[in-house]
């Protein structure tokens, strides 16, 4: 790999550029490592709960975010909303105009 290739590896991984050249290869070696590590992480979490989003229902939404210790992302509030919303009946724009002036 040349060092230009290291170089876009360390800013898409999301590191300070001005970081990449005071690095040993050990140490740019553990930050790419874990820095791969997290964006895994934050990628199979947005994938759990855009499950748990359009698996479950409110009750469902609130025990997870209670289990799991932190907020709820918007990945599952998107996918609550699209499966709630999949219920629905489509309505033209005339009728959605015309339901609301009543």
């Amino acid at each position: 790999m040349n060092i230009r290739r290291l170089y876009e590896a360390h800013i898409r991984a999301g590191l300070a550029p001005e970081t990449f050249w005071k690095l040993t290869p050990r140490e740019w070696g553990l930050q790419i490592g874990a820095a791969v590590q997290l964006q895994t992480d934050m990628r199979n979490r947005m994938a759990i709960t855009a499950w748990v989003g359009a698996h479950n229902d409110k009750a469902g939404l609130e025990a997870f975010v209670a289990a799991s210790g932190a907020p709820l992302p918007p990945e599952a509030l998107d996918r609550a909303l699209m499966n709630l919303s999949a219920g629905l009946r489509e309505i033209s724009i005339e009728e959605y105009l015309n339901g609301r002036s009543h």
